[in-house]
């Protein structure tokens, strides 16, 4: 989800490869550290995404990102495409 959320994004994408990989080879991707988790995940960088903001925002954008998540668990291989697209084409217009 955090390779959808934030396509270009290249240290989510290095850690969404190496989870990818791990996970086709059925090599655990866990555990992680609490600092990796703050890099990446969505859910623990509320502050970042709302820029601080008070604790009502933050809430607001958890609920948001739940809603989020749902749709993305529903639909996780394409939503992983298209991610994967998106950042294709980023780099195809920066390079």
């Amino acid at each position: 989800m955090a390779n959808y959320l934030n396509p270009n994004d290249d240290t989510v994408y290095k850690a969404f490869q190496k989870v990818d990989a791990e996970y086709l080879q059925r090599i655990p991707s866990v555990p992680t550290t609490l600092g990796d988790e703050f890099t990446w995940n969505p859910f623990l960088r509320t502050s970042q995404l709302t820029d601080g903001g008070s604790i009502k925002m933050r809430a607001e954008k958890l609920s948001e990102l739940r809603k989020i998540k749902e749709a993305y668990m529903e639909n996780r291989r394409t939503f992983d495409e298209e991610a994967t697209e998106k950042r294709r084409e980023n780099i195809d217009i920066k390079g």
